[in-house]
C-alpha cells in the first residue's frame, strides 16, 4: 500500500519539476525571457509553455500571459498598454501581479502626452455641434433634425 502511495507522489513530483525551467516555473507561476536584452520576470502565470517574444516595429513584444502584454520599443517600456519611462539597456523588468518593477525599483506609469492645442479645439467643436443637435431636438421634437437637414439641401 506504502509503495503505492509512493510511487504516485514521485509521478506527481516528476510530472511538476517537468513543468519547471529557467525561463517557465508553473508551480510558482512564474516565466522569465530575454526581450530585447532585458531579462523580463512575469509572475501570476500559470502557463505550461510561452511563446517567445517577437520582433515588432522598432522593438519587442512579450506576452506570455492574456493579462501581461510587454512592449520595449528602444529604452521606452510599455505594460498592457501603459508607459513605464525610459530605461537603461540591459535593466531587468519585473511585473508581479501587475506591478511593475525596472532593475529592482517600483517603476511609476508615465502620463500619455497631453493632445495638441489643435486637436483639443476639434472635440470641443464636435461636442458643441452634437450639443446643439441634442438641443434642438429637445426644443422642437424629433423633426427639428429633419427639418434642419432639408433646409441644408
Amino acid at each position: 500500500m506504502a509503495s503505492m502511495t509512493q510511487l504516485k507522489c514521485l509521478c506527481l513530483l516528476a510530472l511538476l519539476l517537468s513543468a519547471c525551467s529557467r525561463s517557465n516555473n508553473l508551480a510558482l507561476g512564474q516565466v522569465q525571457a530575454t526581450v530585447g536584452g532585458h531579462t523580463v520576470v512575469v509572475t501570476d502565470c500559470y502557463r505550461t509553455s510561452v511563446d517567445p517574444p517577437q520582433a515588432v516595429e522598432g522593438g519587442f513584444r512579450f506576452m506570455p500571459c492574456r493579462d501581461a502584454d510587454i512592449l520595449i520599443r528602444g529604452d521606452e517600456l510599455v505594460v498592457n498598454g501603459q508607459s513605464y519611462g525610459r530605461m537603461n539597456p540591459t535593466d531587468p523588468i519585473l511585473v508581479d501581479h501587475g506591478v511593475v518593477s525596472i532593475n529592482g525599483r517600483l517603476a511609476q506609469r508615465v502620463a500619455a502626452p497631453s493632445s495638441s492645442s489643435d486637436d483639443i479645439l476639434r472635440l470641443c467643436r464636435t461636442k458643441v455641434h452634437r450639443y446643439r443637435e441634442y438641443l434642438r431636438q429637445c426644443i422642437y421634437g424629433s423633426g427639428a433634425r429633419h427639418e434642419t437637414e432639408r433646409s441644408r439641401s
